[in-house]
């Protein structure tokens, strides 16, 4: 993904541009998407206020969502006082300055982007506009968290969608490292309103506990900003322990693809994921990542869902009595990696 943590780029083109018509490849890429919310407001023909107003209607054309200015299909999605915040809160980071139209905008911004960038765009105009019609029909006031919270829930990565956990030759148990390798299993729990919880649990070739831990957390904005700030508090607590040799495991395939994909930006998870990148090399002797099902992950899993519960608690060559059936059964059915 290119930076777009201040869309100069996008204002220098778009401002540069006096044309409306749009090119026939524009028109594709948004029926390919599919993004018909997004072609509709560069076709003009969605219902904002501003366009009502012109229409001849009697209504109130400022922005729904701050009061300033009028509705236009730019000013809501994009540069709202308010839309601009939710912009950089989300896993995009996207900071916007100067208003240019929408149909403008979005031409640039499809060139200089990355198929799923684009895809998370739609996805993210998509909750913006609902939260929109939520607040102007029914009175519901928008919610940054809860916006998040259904954008996680939606967004299906381009590369991901033939290739989902249940799908991929995955084994179902947990797998032993080599003999001088300590493999972490992490994992974290997220509710809306509510703090996250971190876990992990660390074990030795022949599935031996070497320690275990968990964490409630301030509440992260998204479930996959909780996944990776677990992860860099694993990667902390195994510097701490003196680990030189680790496999990470998560069972988040979104944060195992950003991590794999290396991307930059400016956005939260892309600072956790460099802060991690940093710790990484520069903490350990060896240091890999890999992806598992939930089924090999289960010890975690369980420790992150009753972390309030737990505390802050770190456990040496043990874990919670609790879960001590869970551990036996990965170890009967232990295989080496």
């Amino acid at each position: 993904m290119k930076d777009f943590g201040l869309f100069a780029l996008i204002h220098g083109q778009a401002a540069s541009s006096s044309t409306h018509v749009l090119p026939t490849s524009f028109w594709k890429l948004l029926w390919k998407a599919p993004a018909l919310l997004v072609w509709r407001g560069c076709m003009k023909i969605l219902p904002v206020r501003g366009s009502l107003r012109a229409r001849g209607m009697d209504v109130d054309e400022a922005c729904a969502f701050c009061g300033e200015g009028a509705e236009t299909m730019g000013h809501v999605l994009l540069f709202c006082s308010r839309v601009r915040q939710w912009w950089f809160a989300s896993p995009l980071g996207l900071r916007q300055e100067n208003e240019v139209e929408f149909h403008e905008f979005m031409q640039d911004f499809s060139k200089a982007v990355d198929p799923q960038t684009l895809a998370r765009f739609f996805t993210l105009c998509y909750i913006f506009w609902e939260a929109r019609n939520a607040l102007v029909f029914h009175g519901t006031p928008p919610r940054l968290k809860l916006l998040l919270a259904r954008e996680a829930a939606l967004f299906l990565p381009p590369d991901s969608r033939q290739t989902q956990a249940n799908d991929l030759p995955l084994p179902a148990t947990w797998l032993a490292p080599s003999n001088d390798v300590i493999k972490l299993n992490f994992d974290a729990s997220w509710r809306v309103n509510a703090a996250s919880g971190f876990a992990c649990v660390a074990r030795n070739n022949v599935g031996e506990i070497m320690a275990a831990a968990t964490a409630p957390h301030m509440a992260a904005l998204s479930p996959l900003l909780a996944e990776a700030g677990a992860f860099k508090w694993t990667i902390g607590l195994a510097m701490d322990l003196g680990f030189r040799r680790v496999c990470m495991e998560t069972d988040c395939m979104r944060l195992f693809q950003a991590w794999n994909r290396k991307e930059v930006g400016c956005s939260y998870l892309f600072s956790l994921l460099m802060d991690c990148r940093h710790l990484a090399n520069t903490g350990f002797v060896s240091f890999d990542v890999s992806f598992v099902k939930r089924s090999s992950n289960k010890v975690a899993d369980y420790l992150a869902r009753h972390a309030e519960a737990f505390g802050q608690t770190v456990w040496i060559e043990e874990v919670p009595t609790v879960v001590e059936p869970l551990v036996l059964d990965d170890v009967t059915t232990l295989v080496p990696t």
